[in-house]
């Protein structure tokens, strides 16, 4: 992890009202700055996020109180099945 890997550094500052995130974009460091007029960024206590994560702090989501929709997972084949009929004796 560091700045040169691609990786990017979310910072705020102690009202919470104002981000910066710090990207190496390979000719050199990005700094992109954002301030709400209005209310706080939401931002949890983990060290690492998504970029969907970083995304949605930064439109103003709250990832608390945020429900990820239900979606279909398809299964690999065999995984966790149950057999119906009972074992053979």
């Amino acid at each position: 992890m560091g700045p040169l890997s691609g990786d990017r550094f979310l910072f705020a500052n102690r009202r919470k009202n104002r981000v910066k995130v710090l990207y190496w974009d390979g000719s050199g460091l990005v700094v992109l700055a954002k301030r709400f007029e209005h209310g706080v960024f939401v931002i949890p206590s983990r060290v690492e996020l998504t970029m969907d994560e970083m995304e949605a702090i930064l439109n103003g989501v709250d990832l608390q109180q945020a429900e990820r929709p239900k979606r279909y997972r398809h299964r690999a084949a065999g995984a966790n099945l149950r057999s119906r009929d009972p074992p053979a004796a």
